[in-house]
Protein backbone atom coordinates (compact mmCIF):
# COMPACT_ATOMS: atom_id res chain seq x y z
CA UNK A 1 0.00 0.00 0.00
CA UNK A 2 0.93 3.61 -1.23
CA UNK A 3 1.09 6.57 1.01
CA UNK A 4 3.08 9.03 -1.36
CA UNK A 5 0.12 11.02 -1.44
CA UNK A 6 -0.94 11.32 2.14
CA UNK A 7 0.19 14.37 3.86
CA UNK A 8 1.91 13.26 6.85
CA UNK A 9 -0.43 15.96 9.22
CA UNK A 10 -3.35 14.18 8.01
CA UNK A 11 -2.43 10.96 10.27
CA UNK A 12 -1.95 13.04 12.91
CA UNK A 13 -4.20 13.59 15.57
CA UNK A 14 -4.74 10.01 17.22
CA UNK A 15 -3.68 9.97 20.98
CA UNK A 16 -1.18 6.61 22.88
CA UNK A 17 -4.68 4.08 22.84
CA UNK A 18 -4.99 4.71 18.84
CA UNK A 19 -8.23 6.64 19.67
CA UNK A 20 -8.19 9.94 17.47
CA UNK A 21 -8.18 12.95 19.32
CA UNK A 22 -11.74 15.21 19.83
CA UNK A 23 -10.55 18.46 18.25
CA UNK A 24 -9.72 16.88 14.80
CA UNK A 25 -12.16 14.05 14.61
CA UNK A 26 -15.11 16.75 15.07
CA UNK A 27 -13.93 18.43 11.78
CA UNK A 28 -13.41 15.13 10.19
CA UNK A 29 -17.07 13.63 9.80
CA UNK A 30 -18.03 16.06 7.85
CA UNK A 31 -17.17 17.09 4.60
CA UNK A 32 -16.07 20.47 4.56
CA UNK A 33 -12.33 19.77 4.51
CA UNK A 34 -13.26 18.11 0.60
CA UNK A 35 -14.47 21.65 -0.59
CA UNK A 36 -10.64 22.62 -0.57
CA UNK A 37 -9.01 19.09 -2.02
CA UNK A 38 -9.19 18.55 -6.08
CA UNK A 39 -11.42 16.18 -7.16
CA UNK A 40 -13.16 15.61 -3.86
CA UNK A 41 -14.98 19.42 -4.80
CA UNK A 42 -16.53 18.73 -7.68
CA UNK A 43 -19.89 18.04 -5.87
CA UNK A 44 -21.18 19.62 -3.11
CA UNK A 45 -22.74 16.38 -1.19
CA UNK A 46 -23.88 17.53 2.34
CA UNK A 47 -24.36 14.04 3.49
CA UNK A 48 -21.04 13.35 3.93
CA UNK A 49 -17.41 12.79 5.51
CA UNK A 50 -13.80 14.08 4.88
CA UNK A 51 -11.35 12.51 2.26
CA UNK A 52 -8.75 12.64 5.52
CA UNK A 53 -10.36 10.55 7.74
CA UNK A 54 -10.37 7.36 5.56
CA UNK A 55 -6.66 8.32 4.77
CA UNK A 56 -6.27 8.36 8.40
CA UNK A 57 -8.28 4.95 9.01
CA UNK A 58 -6.77 3.31 5.96
CA UNK A 59 -2.86 3.98 7.51
CA UNK A 60 -4.20 2.52 10.67
CA UNK A 61 -4.85 -0.82 8.77
CA UNK A 62 -2.38 -3.38 7.84
CA UNK A 63 -3.70 -3.57 4.21
CA UNK A 64 -1.92 -4.95 0.93
CA UNK A 65 -2.09 -4.35 -2.77
CA UNK A 66 -5.18 -6.28 -3.93
CA UNK A 67 -6.85 -5.83 -0.52
CA UNK A 68 -10.54 -4.20 -1.52
CA UNK A 69 -11.94 -1.24 0.35
CA UNK A 70 -16.04 -1.30 0.15
CA UNK A 71 -17.96 1.51 1.00
CA UNK A 72 -21.73 0.27 0.42
CA UNK A 73 -23.40 3.51 0.63
CA UNK A 74 -20.82 5.66 -1.18
CA UNK A 75 -22.60 9.28 -1.40
CA UNK A 76 -19.92 11.02 -3.29
CA UNK A 77 -17.39 8.84 -3.70
CA UNK A 78 -15.10 9.94 -0.57
CA UNK A 79 -13.86 6.53 0.57
CA UNK A 80 -13.61 5.24 -2.99
CA UNK A 81 -11.02 8.36 -4.33
CA UNK A 82 -9.23 8.45 -0.76
CA UNK A 83 -7.90 4.39 -1.52
CA UNK A 84 -7.61 4.96 -5.01
CA UNK A 85 -4.73 7.40 -3.82
CA UNK A 86 -3.31 4.81 -1.11
CA UNK A 87 -3.41 2.69 -4.03
CA UNK A 88 -5.97 0.44 -2.89
CA UNK A 89 -9.02 -1.03 -4.84
CA UNK A 90 -12.26 0.25 -3.82
CA UNK A 91 -15.84 -0.74 -4.15
CA UNK A 92 -18.94 1.57 -3.86
CA UNK A 93 -22.09 0.68 -3.98
CA UNK A 94 -25.75 3.13 -3.60
CA UNK A 95 -29.13 3.01 -4.61
CA UNK A 96 -29.11 6.25 -5.48
CA UNK A 97 -27.95 6.86 -9.03
CA UNK A 98 -26.69 10.53 -8.46
CA UNK A 99 -23.93 8.70 -6.23
CA UNK A 100 -22.90 6.18 -8.55
CA UNK A 101 -22.26 8.74 -11.64
CA UNK A 102 -20.36 11.08 -9.46
CA UNK A 103 -18.48 8.54 -7.58
CA UNK A 104 -17.60 7.04 -11.14
CA UNK A 105 -16.83 10.10 -12.67
CA UNK A 106 -14.27 10.68 -9.85
CA UNK A 107 -12.39 7.51 -10.53
CA UNK A 108 -11.65 7.98 -14.17
CA UNK A 109 -8.51 9.22 -15.91
CA UNK A 110 -9.32 11.73 -18.66
CA UNK A 111 -7.67 13.48 -21.46
CA UNK A 112 -7.49 17.35 -20.59
CA UNK A 113 -7.83 18.27 -24.59
CA UNK A 114 -10.02 16.03 -25.34
CA UNK A 115 -12.32 17.16 -22.13
CA UNK A 116 -12.08 20.81 -23.38
CA UNK A 117 -12.88 20.36 -27.04
CA UNK A 118 -16.11 18.89 -25.80
CA UNK A 119 -16.86 21.76 -23.23
CA UNK A 120 -16.58 24.20 -26.13
CA UNK A 121 -18.70 21.99 -28.69
CA UNK A 122 -21.32 22.10 -26.14
CA UNK A 123 -21.33 25.69 -24.84
CA UNK A 124 -21.04 26.92 -27.67
CA UNK A 125 -24.72 25.84 -29.08
CA UNK A 126 -26.77 28.31 -29.88
CA UNK A 127 -29.55 28.98 -26.87
CA UNK A 128 -33.49 28.63 -27.58
CA UNK A 129 -35.27 31.67 -28.44
CA UNK A 130 -37.75 32.86 -25.96
CA UNK A 131 -40.90 31.69 -27.55
CA UNK A 132 -39.02 28.23 -27.69
CA UNK A 133 -38.07 28.28 -23.93
CA UNK A 134 -41.69 29.63 -23.06
CA UNK A 135 -43.53 26.95 -24.55
CA UNK A 136 -41.82 24.33 -22.59
CA UNK A 137 -43.82 22.64 -20.68
CA UNK A 138 -42.37 21.03 -17.44
CA UNK A 139 -43.04 20.93 -14.04
CA UNK A 140 -39.73 21.67 -12.57
CA UNK A 141 -39.30 24.84 -15.12
CA UNK A 142 -40.80 26.63 -12.13
CA UNK A 143 -37.39 26.53 -10.55
CA UNK A 144 -35.17 28.48 -12.72
CA UNK A 145 -35.59 32.05 -14.34
CA UNK A 146 -36.64 32.37 -17.69
CA UNK A 147 -35.22 30.74 -20.57
CA UNK A 148 -32.67 29.14 -18.58
CA UNK A 149 -34.79 25.68 -18.13
CA UNK A 150 -34.33 25.58 -21.78
CA UNK A 151 -31.08 25.61 -21.51
CA UNK A 152 -30.60 23.42 -18.98
CA UNK A 153 -32.72 20.60 -21.35
CA UNK A 154 -30.50 21.70 -24.52
CA UNK A 155 -26.92 21.42 -22.32
CA UNK A 156 -28.36 17.64 -21.11
CA UNK A 157 -28.73 16.16 -23.64
CA UNK A 158 -25.91 17.11 -25.97
CA UNK A 159 -24.21 15.66 -22.89
CA UNK A 160 -26.22 12.75 -23.43
CA UNK A 161 -25.35 12.23 -26.43
CA UNK A 162 -21.52 11.89 -25.35
CA UNK A 163 -20.52 7.86 -26.30
CA UNK A 164 -17.69 7.60 -24.34
CA UNK A 165 -19.94 6.71 -20.67
CA UNK A 166 -17.43 7.88 -18.47
CA UNK A 167 -16.55 11.08 -20.38
CA UNK A 168 -20.34 11.45 -20.41
CA UNK A 169 -20.86 11.01 -16.52
CA UNK A 170 -17.82 13.41 -15.93
CA UNK A 171 -19.91 16.15 -18.02
CA UNK A 172 -23.76 14.94 -16.68
CA UNK A 173 -21.82 15.24 -13.33
CA UNK A 174 -20.60 19.20 -13.47
CA UNK A 175 -23.96 19.89 -15.48
CA UNK A 176 -26.33 18.34 -11.90
CA UNK A 177 -23.91 20.14 -9.38
CA UNK A 178 -24.62 23.44 -11.59
CA UNK A 179 -28.30 23.27 -10.50
CA UNK A 180 -27.38 24.69 -7.03
CA UNK A 181 -26.50 28.31 -8.45
CA UNK A 182 -28.68 27.89 -11.58
CA UNK A 183 -32.28 27.47 -9.93
CA UNK A 184 -34.24 29.12 -7.12
CA UNK A 185 -33.85 26.60 -4.70
CA UNK A 186 -31.62 25.48 -1.50
CA UNK A 187 -30.71 22.38 0.38
CA UNK A 188 -31.53 23.19 3.80
CA UNK A 189 -31.01 20.40 6.07
CA UNK A 190 -33.58 17.72 5.27
CA UNK A 191 -35.19 19.76 2.95
CA UNK A 192 -35.12 20.87 -0.76
CA UNK A 193 -36.30 24.63 -0.27
CA UNK A 194 -37.52 26.73 -3.06
CA UNK A 195 -36.18 30.15 -2.50
CA UNK A 196 -37.67 32.84 -5.38
CA UNK A 197 -35.77 35.69 -4.76
CA UNK A 198 -32.38 34.22 -5.07
CA UNK A 199 -29.96 35.84 -7.22
CA UNK A 200 -28.74 32.55 -9.62
CA UNK A 201 -26.40 32.58 -12.41
CA UNK A 202 -27.12 31.47 -16.09
CA UNK A 203 -27.35 27.83 -16.21
CA UNK A 204 -24.13 27.72 -18.72
CA UNK A 205 -22.06 30.40 -17.06
CA UNK A 206 -22.57 27.82 -13.83
CA UNK A 207 -21.78 24.83 -15.80
CA UNK A 208 -18.62 26.29 -17.51
CA UNK A 209 -17.37 27.12 -14.23
CA UNK A 210 -17.93 23.27 -12.91
CA UNK A 211 -16.24 22.42 -16.03
CA UNK A 212 -12.95 24.62 -15.13
CA UNK A 213 -12.62 23.62 -11.82
CA UNK A 214 -12.61 19.93 -13.18
CA UNK A 215 -10.23 20.79 -15.86
CA UNK A 216 -7.72 22.26 -13.42
CA UNK A 217 -7.96 19.26 -11.05
CA UNK A 218 -6.90 16.76 -13.59
CA UNK A 219 -3.55 16.17 -13.36
CA UNK A 220 -3.94 15.11 -10.13
CA UNK A 221 -6.30 12.93 -10.99
CA UNK A 222 -4.61 11.27 -13.87
CA UNK A 223 -1.50 11.22 -11.39
CA UNK A 224 -2.75 9.14 -8.76
CA UNK A 225 -2.37 5.19 -8.98
CA UNK A 226 -4.17 3.11 -11.50
CA UNK A 227 -6.38 0.86 -9.74
CA UNK A 228 -9.37 -1.08 -10.62
CA UNK A 229 -12.33 0.80 -8.29
CA UNK A 230 -15.75 1.52 -8.96
CA UNK A 231 -19.36 2.14 -8.04
CA UNK A 232 -22.61 0.27 -8.67
CA UNK A 233 -25.95 0.75 -8.27
CA UNK A 234 -26.47 -1.82 -5.98
CA UNK A 235 -28.26 -2.37 -2.29
CA UNK A 236 -26.65 -1.89 0.78
CA UNK A 237 -28.87 -4.88 2.18
CA UNK A 238 -27.95 -7.28 -0.72
CA UNK A 239 -24.61 -5.72 -2.13
CA UNK A 240 -23.83 -8.95 -4.65
CA UNK A 241 -20.18 -9.22 -3.30
CA UNK A 242 -18.61 -12.87 -2.79
CA UNK A 243 -17.99 -14.28 0.59
CA UNK A 244 -15.18 -13.09 2.85
CA UNK A 245 -14.03 -10.58 -0.44
CA UNK A 246 -13.49 -7.27 1.64
CA UNK A 247 -10.83 -6.32 3.66
CA UNK A 248 -12.28 -3.21 5.27
CA UNK A 249 -15.32 -1.23 5.12
CA UNK A 250 -15.73 2.61 5.40
CA UNK A 251 -19.11 3.98 5.40
CA UNK A 252 -21.64 5.94 6.75
CA UNK A 253 -25.67 4.48 6.59
CA UNK A 254 -28.64 7.50 6.60
CA UNK A 255 -29.15 8.41 10.35
CA UNK A 256 -32.21 7.82 11.81
CA UNK A 257 -33.53 11.32 11.43
CA UNK A 258 -35.98 11.10 8.27
CA UNK A 259 -33.92 12.80 5.95
CA UNK A 260 -35.20 11.28 2.63
CA UNK A 261 -32.85 11.42 -0.08
CA UNK A 262 -34.97 11.43 -2.84
CA UNK A 263 -35.88 14.75 -1.80
CA UNK A 264 -33.27 16.69 -1.29
CA UNK A 265 -31.77 15.65 -4.24
CA UNK A 266 -35.17 15.87 -6.39
CA UNK A 267 -33.83 18.17 -8.93
CA UNK A 268 -30.50 15.62 -9.88
CA UNK A 269 -32.77 12.80 -10.20
CA UNK A 270 -35.79 14.02 -12.38
CA UNK A 271 -33.63 15.96 -14.41
CA UNK A 272 -30.85 13.31 -14.59
CA UNK A 273 -31.93 10.07 -14.72
CA UNK A 274 -35.65 9.84 -14.31
CA UNK A 275 -38.58 10.32 -16.72
CA UNK A 276 -42.00 10.42 -14.05
CA UNK A 277 -42.13 11.04 -10.61
CA UNK A 278 -43.42 7.96 -9.94
CA UNK A 279 -40.04 6.42 -10.43
CA UNK A 280 -38.86 9.01 -7.66
CA UNK A 281 -41.69 7.41 -5.28
CA UNK A 282 -40.62 3.98 -6.38
CA UNK A 283 -36.83 4.40 -5.59
CA UNK A 284 -37.98 6.36 -2.11
CA UNK A 285 -40.16 3.63 -1.08
CA UNK A 286 -37.27 0.76 -1.15
CA UNK A 287 -34.07 3.05 0.43
CA UNK A 288 -32.78 2.66 4.15
CA UNK A 289 -35.56 3.02 6.20
CA UNK A 290 -34.42 6.03 8.04
CA UNK A 291 -37.32 8.37 6.87
CA UNK A 292 -41.68 7.21 7.30
CA UNK A 293 -41.90 7.14 3.16
CA UNK A 294 -39.55 4.39 3.31
CA UNK A 295 -41.04 0.54 3.03
CA UNK A 296 -39.98 -2.76 4.42
CA UNK A 297 -37.91 -4.34 1.29
CA UNK A 298 -36.59 -7.34 3.43
CA UNK A 299 -37.23 -9.73 5.56
CA UNK A 300 -35.05 -9.67 9.08
CA UNK A 301 -34.79 -13.04 9.75
CA UNK A 302 -33.13 -14.21 12.91
CA UNK A 303 -33.49 -10.12 14.28
CA UNK A 304 -33.95 -10.14 18.09
CA UNK A 305 -34.93 -6.07 18.48
CA UNK A 306 -32.94 -5.16 21.40
CA UNK A 307 -34.45 -4.59 25.05
CA UNK A 308 -33.47 -0.93 25.17
CA UNK A 309 -34.99 -0.25 21.64
CA UNK A 310 -38.30 -1.40 22.67
CA UNK A 311 -38.01 0.65 26.27
CA UNK A 312 -37.15 3.51 23.70
CA UNK A 313 -40.23 3.19 21.41
CA UNK A 314 -42.85 2.94 24.27
CA UNK A 315 -41.27 6.25 25.44
CA UNK A 316 -41.29 7.91 22.33
CA UNK A 317 -44.89 5.69 21.68
CA UNK A 318 -46.37 8.27 24.46
CA UNK A 319 -45.21 11.49 23.46
CA UNK A 320 -47.20 13.94 21.19
CA UNK A 321 -45.45 13.48 17.97
CA UNK A 322 -45.77 15.06 14.38
CA UNK A 323 -45.99 11.81 12.71
CA UNK A 324 -47.63 8.64 14.24
CA UNK A 325 -44.94 7.10 11.69
CA UNK A 326 -42.40 7.82 13.62
CA UNK A 327 -42.18 4.63 15.37
CA UNK A 328 -42.77 2.30 13.05
CA UNK A 329 -39.88 4.17 11.30
CA UNK A 330 -37.40 3.80 14.36
CA UNK A 331 -38.05 0.23 14.50
CA UNK A 332 -38.12 -0.72 10.51
CA UNK A 333 -34.40 1.59 11.19
CA UNK A 334 -32.74 -1.09 13.02
CA UNK A 335 -34.72 -3.58 11.09
CA UNK A 336 -32.76 -2.55 8.20
CA UNK A 337 -29.90 -2.20 10.13
CA UNK A 338 -29.25 -5.65 11.00
CA UNK A 339 -29.80 -6.56 7.40
CA UNK A 340 -26.75 -4.14 6.40
CA UNK A 341 -24.47 -5.44 9.68
CA UNK A 342 -25.64 -8.80 8.50
CA UNK A 343 -24.52 -8.61 5.16
CA UNK A 344 -21.55 -6.87 5.40
CA UNK A 345 -20.09 -9.57 7.95
CA UNK A 346 -20.79 -12.01 5.03
CA UNK A 347 -18.75 -9.96 2.50
CA UNK A 348 -16.05 -9.27 5.15
CA UNK A 349 -13.27 -11.62 4.95
CA UNK A 350 -11.49 -12.79 8.49
CA UNK A 351 -10.50 -10.40 10.90
CA UNK A 352 -11.26 -7.63 8.59
CA UNK A 353 -12.79 -4.53 10.13
CA UNK A 354 -15.58 -1.84 9.51
CA UNK A 355 -15.79 1.57 10.37
CA UNK A 356 -19.18 2.90 10.13
CA UNK A 357 -19.95 6.76 10.81
CA UNK A 358 -23.08 6.99 12.66
CA UNK A 359 -25.38 9.92 14.22
CA UNK A 360 -27.89 9.61 17.32
CA UNK A 361 -31.42 11.34 17.20
CA UNK A 362 -34.14 12.40 19.42
CA UNK A 363 -38.12 12.24 19.04
CA UNK A 364 -40.10 13.22 21.07
CA UNK A 365 -37.40 14.71 23.51
CA UNK A 366 -36.42 10.92 23.30
CA UNK A 367 -32.73 9.96 22.86
CA UNK A 368 -32.44 7.63 20.13
CA UNK A 369 -28.40 6.34 20.54
CA UNK A 370 -28.19 5.01 17.18
CA UNK A 371 -24.48 4.43 17.81
CA UNK A 372 -25.43 1.79 20.55
CA UNK A 373 -27.97 0.11 19.26
CA UNK A 374 -25.91 -0.75 16.28
CA UNK A 375 -23.13 -1.92 18.27
CA UNK A 376 -25.61 -3.94 19.72
CA UNK A 377 -27.06 -5.29 16.83
CA UNK A 378 -23.50 -5.67 15.51
CA UNK A 379 -22.41 -8.10 18.38
CA UNK A 380 -25.30 -10.25 17.66
CA UNK A 381 -24.37 -10.37 14.40
CA UNK A 382 -21.27 -11.95 14.98
CA UNK A 383 -18.97 -8.80 15.15
CA UNK A 384 -16.45 -7.55 17.91
CA UNK A 385 -16.90 -3.89 18.73
CA UNK A 386 -13.45 -2.78 19.00
CA UNK A 387 -14.27 0.71 19.71
CA UNK A 388 -17.14 3.65 19.63
CA UNK A 389 -16.25 6.77 19.59
CA UNK A 390 -17.55 10.25 19.75
CA UNK A 391 -16.65 12.15 17.07
CA UNK A 392 -18.49 15.15 17.61
CA UNK A 393 -21.94 16.46 19.36
CA UNK A 394 -24.84 17.70 17.14
CA UNK A 395 -28.08 19.86 17.73
CA UNK A 396 -31.23 19.23 17.72
CA UNK A 397 -33.78 20.35 15.24
CA UNK A 398 -35.63 23.69 15.99
CA UNK A 399 -38.82 22.30 16.48
CA UNK A 400 -37.37 19.60 19.23
CA UNK A 401 -35.10 22.73 20.57
CA UNK A 402 -38.54 24.70 20.97
CA UNK A 403 -40.33 22.08 22.72
CA UNK A 404 -37.36 20.39 24.92
CA UNK A 405 -34.69 23.08 24.86
CA UNK A 406 -31.34 22.73 23.29
CA UNK A 407 -29.68 19.18 24.00
CA UNK A 408 -27.14 17.49 21.59
CA UNK A 409 -26.98 14.01 19.91
CA UNK A 410 -23.48 12.31 19.41
CA UNK A 411 -22.33 10.96 16.21
CA UNK A 412 -20.15 8.49 16.63
CA UNK A 413 -17.41 6.38 14.78
CA UNK A 414 -17.68 2.53 15.34
CA UNK A 415 -14.94 0.56 14.55
CA UNK A 416 -16.39 -3.62 14.23
CA UNK A 417 -14.05 -6.48 13.75
CA UNK A 418 -14.89 -9.95 12.26
CA UNK A 419 -13.27 -12.37 14.36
Amino acid sequence: MSTDNVSASILKGKNDAGYWEMDSLAKLVTPIQNKHIPVYKWYNFKHSFSRNLVLSILSSLNLKEGDIVFDPFCGAGTTLLASREMGLKAIGSDLMPLSIIVSNAKLGKYSKSEISRRLREITSLPSKNKSVADSVIHPLKKYFPPTEFADFLLLRDNVMDIENVKTRNLFLMALLSALEDASFTKKDGAFLREVNNKVTKPVRKAFSERMEIILQDLPFLNNLPTVDSYAILSDARRTGLKTDSVATIITSPPYPNRHDYTRIYYLELMLGFFQDYSDIKELRYKMFRSHVEARKVYEPTGYEQPAALTQILEKINGRDLPNRKVVETIQGYFEDMYIFLRETYRVLRHDGTMHIIIGDARYGGIAVPAGKLTARIGTNVGFTVERIQKARDRGNSPQQMGKFGKVSSPENIISFRKI
